[in-house]
C-alpha cells in the first residue's frame, strides 16, 4: 500500500514539473514559424529571430540545429542567438536562388532526457523590382515606303519581357527617346510594342532612322531598358523628273544638213529621276506649237538633237522655241519639260542683240536666294566673248551670270517695294544692247495684325450711365501687309452689352442694363490675307459700382414677376387648407358634445341552436324609474358611452351578419368570469362603432362604481345594486350561475325568434 502511494506521489510531481516545463514552445502558441522576406535581401542578413521559449545554451535552457536532412538550405542558425542567417540568394523567380525554402529546427532541452522537439520554419520570398525589361529578338530594324500613309503601323514586333512576378513589377510600357526621329513615330498604345507613322515620310530628305526604344516596367523606382529600331525609308514613285538645266539652246550652222547634231548649251539635254532609289528609264521628245518639230528629234539614249529633214533657208530666221519632255516609260504620268531655243549659228562678227527687248517675271516675296528668276538670250547664244550685267547697278538683290541667267540673291519685301525696274546690258567690247526687266513682288501674308497696345481699360463715369450709346474709345491695330484689310470681333460673355466698328471705336449699347461692374472683353482682329492670320487683346471695361446696384434692382422687377404670382397662389392655397381644417375640428367638437347623452343599445344575435333568448345591454346616466326598475342598471358619474355612440353614429348602424359564425355567442360563454370579452365579438366582423364597443366592455369590467359615483347619488347606486344581484337569482334559474363580477347589466326577454339580430342603435 506504501509503494502505491509513493508512485502516486511520483507522477504527481513528475506531471507538475512536466506542466511547468515551457521550453521549445513558441511564444505565440502555435507549432510552426513563418517569416516573409523580399528577394533583394544581402546574404549575411538576418531573416527572422525564432521565437521559441528558453534560453539559448544555458543551464536549464535550450539548444537549437537544424535537422541533419537539411543540407542545402540556404539559412543557418547564427550560433548562441535565435536569428536565422541567410547564406545564399533568394529570388521569387527562382532564376539566381530558390523561391521559398522549408526547414526543420530542433530544439533540445538542456539538463533534459526529453527528445528534441521539431519546428517546422517556412520562409516564403516575397516580389521585389530587381529585373529590368528584356528586348526580345533585338535590334529591330524595319523598312517602310516614303508613300505609306499617316496613322498607318510601321512596325509591330518589338517586345520586352520582365522577369518578375505577374503584376506592376513586370508590366512594361513602350516608349521613343527623344531624338532626331522621334517626331515621326509614336506608341499609341504604351503597352503594345506596335510602332505607328505620325508624319511624313521622305526618302530624298531621310533614307535611314534610327530609333531609340524604351521599355519601361511599373516598379517605383522603375526599371527600364533600351534598344535601337533601324528604319529604312524606300523611295517611292511620288516625283517627277527633272532636268538639270532649266532651259537649253541649240545652233544651226548655214550648212545643216540632214542627220547634223546640233550643238546645245548651256550643257547636255539630260533628264532625271527624282525619286532616286527608283531612278525609271526615261524616254525624249521634242515638241512645238507651230509644228516645226518635224525637222527636229533627239536620242533617247544619247539626248542628241539631231536635223531630221533639211531645213529651208528662210526657217528660223529668228531664234524658235521648242519643248523637251522627258517622262518615265513606267508612268507616264511623270514627266519634266524644258524650253529649247534653236537658231541659226551666230555670226560672232554681228553687233550684239537681245533677242527680246523687254521681260517681265513675278516673284513672291518669300521666294527663297539663288533662285533663277529669269534667263536672257541674245543673236551671239555661246559665245564667251559677250558679258552680262545690270546697267544701272542700283540693286543688290539680283545677279546676272555668264549665262544670262537672273538670279535673286537678296530677300524680297513686298511691304517695302512692290516692284523693281532692271536694265540688263550685254556687251562683246565692241557693241553693246540693253532690256528692261520688270519684277514684280508678289504679296505673302506673313505678318499678323498687332495692337497699339498689349491690353485695353475702358472706365464709365457716372454722368455716361444716363446716356445710350457711350463711346468709350478706339482700339488701334494695323497690319504691316500693307494690303490686308482687317475685320474687328468682340468676344467674351459680356459682349451683349457692347458693339465694334471696324474703325476700332467701341460702344456700351445701353448702360442701364449692365449688371456687371467689370467686364471682360476679348477684341479678335483677323485679316483677308491668304492664308489668313489674326491677333487679339483683352479689353477690361469698369462701370460705377453704386449705379450697378440700382440698375440690378430695377432688372429684377421683370425676373421676380413670375416668382412672385407663383408665390401668391401657394399662400391662398394655404390658407384654403388651413380653413378646411379648423372647419373639420369643429364640426367634429360639436359631434362629440351631441353624442355624449344618447344611449347605447347592444342586441347580440342568437343561433337556434341556442337558447331563445335576446340579451340587452343598457348604459344610461338617468335614474332608475318604475318603467325600468325590472331590467338591471349600472349608473356611472361620467358616462363611458359618450365617445362610443358618436363612433356608432359616424359609422351609421350595423349589424353582425348571422352567417359568420365567429360573431355568433352562447348565453354560457357571455356568462364567463374570467373576460368580459365572452361575448366573443370578433373585432373581423365589426363595424368602427361595434369594435370601440368591444373595447368598452372591457372598461366597465375594470371600473370601480363606488369610486365613480357622487355621494348624492349613493342611495341610487344601492337601488341599483340590490336590483342587479335579484336579477341575477332569477337567471340562475334559467341559465346556470352567471358570475356576479360582471359589471355589465343583463335583462331577460322571452324568445322571440330563434335568431336574433344584433344591431347598435342610438
Amino acid at each position: 500500500m506504501k509503494s502505491l502511494v509513493w508512485l502516486s506521489v511520483l507522477i504527481t510531481g513528475f506531471s507538475a514539473s512536466s506542466a511547468q516545463d515551457n521550453r521549445c514552445f513558441l511564444e505565440k502558441g502555435g507549432s510552426s514559424e513563418i517569416f516573409f522576406v523580399g528577394e533583394d535581401i544581402e546574404v549575411g542578413s538576418v531573416i527572422g529571430t525564432l521565437e521559441i521559449l528558453g534560453e539559448i545554451e544555458k543551464k536549464s535552457g535550450i539548444s537549437l540545429r537544424l535537422s541533419p536532412q537539411d543540407v542545402e538550405i540556404p539559412v543557418e542558425i547564427k550560433s548562441g542567438t535565435k536569428d536565422l542567417i541567410l547564406r545564399r540568394s533568394l529570388d521569387k523567380e527562382g532564376l539566381k536562388g530558390p523561391s521559398s525554402v522549408s526547414i526543420s529546427v530542433i530544439c533540445d532541452k538542456l539538463d533534459s532526457s526529453d527528445p528534441g522537439l521539431v519546428i517546422p520554419v517556412n520562409i516564403r520570398v516575397t516580389d521585389v523590382n530587381d529585373n529590368y525589361p528584356e528586348f526580345v529578338n533585338e535590334p529591330y530594324t524595319v523598312s517602310t515606303s516614303e508613300a505609306a500613309p499617316v496613322g498607318s503601323m510601321i512596325f509591330n514586333e518589338i517586345r520586352a519581357v520582365d522577369a518578375d512576378q505577374p503584376g506592376p513589377f513586370s508590366t512594361v510600357e513602350y516608349s521613343l527617346a527623344q531624338g532626331e526621329f522621334s517626331d515621326f513615330f509614336e506608341f499609341k498604345n504604351s503597352l503594345d510594342g506596335s510602332l505607328f507613322l505620325r508624319k511624313p515620310l521622305d526618302y530624298e530628305t531621310f533614307r535611314e532612322m534610327v530609333l531609340v526604344i524604351i521599355a519601361r516596367d511599373q516598379g517605383n523606382p522603375p526599371l527600364e531598358s533600351r534598344t535601337s529600331l533601324h528604319v529604312s525609308v524606300l523611295d517611292a514613285d511620288d516625283r517627277n523628273p527633272a532636268f538639270t538645266a532649266p532651259t537649253y539652246y541649240a545652233f544651226m550652222q548655214d550648212d545643216a544638213r540632214e542627220g547634223k547634231i546640233l550643238d546645245v548649251g548651256p550643257k547636255k539635254i539630260e533628264a532625271f529621276d527624282q525619286d532616286l532609289g527608283i531612278t525609271a528609264p526615261l524616254r525624249y521628245s521634242i515638241q512645238n506649237d507651230e509644228g516645226l518639230d518635224r525637222y527636229f528629234g533627239i536620242n533617247s539614249t544619247t539626248k542628241d538633237i539631231y536635223i531630221m529633214h533639211q531645213i529651208p533657208e528662210f526657217e528660223f530666221v529668228k531664234p524658235t522655241t521648242f519643248v523637251i519632255k522627258a517622262m518615265q516609260i513606267d508612268n507616264p504620268d511623270r514627266y519634266a519639260l524644258a524650253p529649247l531655243t534653236i537658231s541659226r549659228g551666230p555670226n560672232f562678227n554681228a553687233p550684239v542683240q537681245f533677242t527680246q527687248r523687254s521681260h517681265s517675271v513675278s516673284v513672291p516675296e518669300n521666294t527663297s536666294k539663288n533662285t533663277t528668276l529669269l534667263v536672257l538670250t541674245t543673236n551671239r547664244p555661246g559665245d564667251r566673248r559677250v558679258k552680262f550685267n545690270f546697267e544701272d547697278g542700283s540693286t543688290d538683290l539680283f545677279y546676272i551670270n555668264a549665262n544670262a541667267e537672273v538670279i535673286l540673291v537678296g530677300e524680297l519685301d513686298f511691304e517695302e517695294q512692290e516692284e523693281y525696274q532692271l536694265t540688263a546690258k550685254a556687251t562683246d567690247g565692241l557693241s553693246f544692247d540693253t532690256c528692261d526687266i520688270t519684277v514684280k513682288v508678289l504679296n505673302v501674308n506673313d505678318w499678323d495684325p498687332m495692337f497699339g497696345f498689349g491690353a485695353y481699360d475702358f472706365y464709365v463715369t457716372r454722368e455716361e450711365m444716363t446716356l445710350k450709346n457711350i463711346s468709350l474709345g478706339r482700339i488701334e491695330v494695323y497690319d504691316k501687309d500693307v494690303p490686308d484689310e482687317i475685320t474687328l470681333d468682340l468676344r467674351g460673355s459680356d459682349v451683349r452689352f457692347f458693339e465694334i466698328s471696324q474703325d476700332g471705336d467701341i460702344f456700351v449699347k445701353d448702360p442701364s442694363i449692365v449688371n456687371v461692374t467689370t467686364a471682360n472683353l476679348v477684341i479678335t482682329a483677323k485679316d483677308n490675307g491668304i492664308p489668313s492670320r489674326q491677333a487679339s487683346v483683352p479689353v477690361t471695361v469698369h462701370f460705377p459700382p453704386e449705379l450697378i446696384v440700382r440698375s440690378q434692382l430695377a432688372g429684377f422687377g421683370d425676373d421676380l414677376l413670375l416668382p412672385i404670382i407663383l408665390g401668391s397662389i401657394l399662400v391662398g392655397f394655404m390658407f384654403l387648407v388651413a380653413g378646411l381644417v379648423a372647419y373639420i375640428c369643429h364640426n367634429r367638437r360639436k359631434t362629440k358634445r351631441a353624442s355624449s347623452v344618447t344611449p347605447l343599445v347592444t342586441q347580440f344575435e342568437r343561433t337556434p341552436s341556442e337558447k331563445a333568448r335576446t340579451q340587452i345591454l343598457y348604459a344610461y346616466p338617468q335614474r332608475v324609474t318604475e318603467a325600468n326598475k325590472s331590467s338591471i342598471y349600472l349608473e356611472r358619474c361620467q358616462n363611458p358611452m359618450a365617445k362610443y355612440a358618436a363612433v356608432a353614429k359616424s359609422s351609421n348602424s350595423g349589424s353582425i351578419p348571422s352567417s359568420s359564425s365567429e360573431n355568433k355567442t352562447s348565453l354560457e360563454e357571455m356568462q364567463d368570469s374570467k373576460s368580459i370579452k365572452s361575448l366573443e365579438l370578433t373585432t373581423s366582423g365589426l363595424l368602427p362603432g361595434q369594435t370601440q364597443f368591444h373595447e368598452w366592455l372591457g372598461t366597465v369590467k375594470r371600473m370601480k362604481p363606488v369610486d365613480s359615483i357622487a355621494n348624492q347619488d349613493r342611495e341610487r347606486w344601492q337601488h341599483c345594486s340590490s336590483s342587479f344581484y335579484g336579477e341575477v337569482e332569477k337567471d340562475k334559474e334559467l341559465d346556470g350561475s352567471v358570475n356576479v363580477q360582471q359589471t355589465a347589466q343583463v335583462k331577460r326577454t322571452p324568445s322571440q325568434s330563434a335568431v336574433s339580430r344584433l344591431a347598435v342603435l342610438y
